[in-house]
């Protein structure tokens, strides 16, 4: 559509990619830390609504890298790439599948399902479009359907104010001035005694910013639980986790994933 140097493939531009391998790429920070596992939680959540569970899902987010790497682009696959794309597109993808969960009610009608299907969708569009396509958007059962967990939201804004150094003085409150809203999601209980699944229990935190900082994402960061359990005696969640961080803003760009 935007005539992308980059989406000028061919059958000469996948036999190039497939011969000549990987390479590690330079693009933006953003497109590298966001963009591409944002892609990621698409393909791995197609597979996810389509009644895979976690670990099932996780293969289809490497497969769809791959297909993109090889015979999306005309550039070379990336090595950083085939690793962000799926990791931290199954971080983000179960994120989405399971707020989308608990917004979900198939036992509604009329304007509440309206709007629980509406913000669903914002949520986890590639799930919307297979409950379109499938015909769960306007089924109606009688018990409910989804697994939910006890879920925590917490908003807060505000402004973040920069001080200007003037010799070796700092000068409160004279730089620029940055709005931020900050949300955060809690979600599972870490202290119920059950056999544990991923992400029972996960962190989301995500930042936006307006003004001095030219970056509307300032941070996202989070982590879920793969596997553990509950240690019922001294209320302790003992487990593995997998961590997904993202800070961008005028003085650094840190991007980690990591368990």
């Amino acid at each position: 559509i935007f005539n992308y140097e980059w989406a000028r493939i061919s059958t000469a531009t996948w036999k190039y990619n497939i011969k000549k391998g990987w390479e590690w790429d330079n693009d933006r920070f953003g497109i590298n830390f966001i963009g591409h596992p944002y892609s990621g939680s698409y393909y791995f959540n197609i597979a996810r609504s389509n009644g895979y569970n976690f670990w099932q899902s996780f293969p289809f987010a490497v497969g769809g890298s791959l297909m993109w790497e090889y015979f999306g682009e005309n550039t070379r696959p990336s090595i950083n790439d085939i690793i962000n794309t799926p990791v931290s597109g199954a971080f983000l993808g179960e994120v989405m599948y399971r707020v989308s969960s608990n917004i979900l009610d198939d036992r509604t009608r009329g304007g509440q399902r309206f709007f629980s299907e509406l913000l669903a969708a914002i949520v986890d569009p590639p799930r919307a479009l297979n409950r379109l396509t499938q015909g769960k958007m306007f089924r109606v059962t009688p018990t409910e359907v989804y697994q939910k967990e006890p879920m925590n939201i917490t908003l807060y804004t505000g402004i973040h104010k920069v001080n200007n150094k003037e010799g070796s003085i700092n000068k409160f409150g004279t730089g620029g001035t940055n709005a931020i809203l900050h949300l955060q999601i809690d979600y599972g209980d870490p202290f119920e005694v059950i056999p544990r699944k991923p992400y029972d229990v996960f962190r989301g935190r995500i930042e936006l910013g307006y003004g001095y900082n030219k970056y509307l994402i300032n941070t996202i960061n989070g982590y879920g639980l793969l596997t553990g359990r509950t240690i019922k005696e001294n209320r302790l969640l003992a487990g593995f986790f997998q961590h997904y961080d993202y800070w961008h803003n005028n003085i650094l760009e840190v991007g980690t994933l990591g368990f």
